[in-house]
């Protein structure tokens, strides 16, 4: 995958998610053409509706979004893989290898979301796998610029932030082998009915030939028949 080429465009659009000085909280990547090139595709400031009215169920694409948790207040990532139901085979294939670059770029989300369509989107189901993020120590954000971990002593927020991260990590792992273990069976049944198809055509057409041997049969029978008078 090729971040380089736009790599300003990509670093500003996540800049503008993270940032409290913006009103963005959103942004789109998506591929140059048939390259492996990311660029951005899109961003906006009015959250979830209007990134899913962005995504195009014909391509790979990878979002970056922030929200609210609901428990500490404050702001959270979600970065969402979308494998839209019409993306060619190739895309699909790179998509394992492609999303661990874009989670490497765009570190520190809170939750990673493997999505075919949008409803695997639903706002509900993504803010209760945030709300699950939440670490005990986390404290509501201080107008005053007090420390977000004002409930955790100093020695502890490293081991607290590495413990939050493997979970997190790992749940990104299952997700995805859960994600491309549906995708597998989806293709394999796919496979499967296009095999069904291609069978019964061919029944199709042998029945076909048979009705057309046994007409000219009786047609030759007819022929003799009268030849025979």
């Amino acid at each position: 995958m090729d971040l380089s080429t736009y790599s300003k465009d990509l670093q500003g659009a996540l800049d503008d998610v993270r940032s409290d000085d913006t009103e963005t909280n959103w942004c789109l990547f998506g591929y140059e053409g048939k390259t492996t090139t990311l660029k951005l595709v899109d961003s906006g400031e009015d959250g979830l509706d209007e990134l899913v009215n962005e995504l195009n169920a014909g391509q790979v694409q990878y979002a970056y979004l922030k929200v609210e948790d609901p428990n500490s207040k404050l702001d959270k990532f979600v970065l969402i893989n979308y494998c839209g139901d019409g993306a060619t085979v190739e895309r699909k294939g790179q998509m394992p290898r492609h999303q661990r670059d874009v989670s490497d770029f765009c570190r520190g989300a809170h939750v990673t979301i493997n999505a075919r369509s949008d409803d695997d989107l639903e706002e509900d189901a993504i803010m209760n796998k945030v709300a699950k993020s939440s670490g005990a120590n986390y404290s509501n954000r201080e107008p005053s610029g007090n420390s977000k971990f004002a409930n955790t002593s100093p020695e502890k927020v490293g081991s607290v932030y590495t413990n939050s991260y493997t979970r997190e990590a790992s749940a990104a792992k299952d997700a995805r082998g859960q994600f491309w273990q549906e995708q597998g069976k989806e293709d394999q049944e796919r496979k499967e009915k296009e095999q069904r198809a291609a069978e019964e055509q061919a029944a199709r057409e042998a029945e076909a030939a048979r009705q057309r041997d046994i007409a000219a049969q009786k047609a030759r029978d007819q022929e003799a028949e009268l030849a025979a008078q």
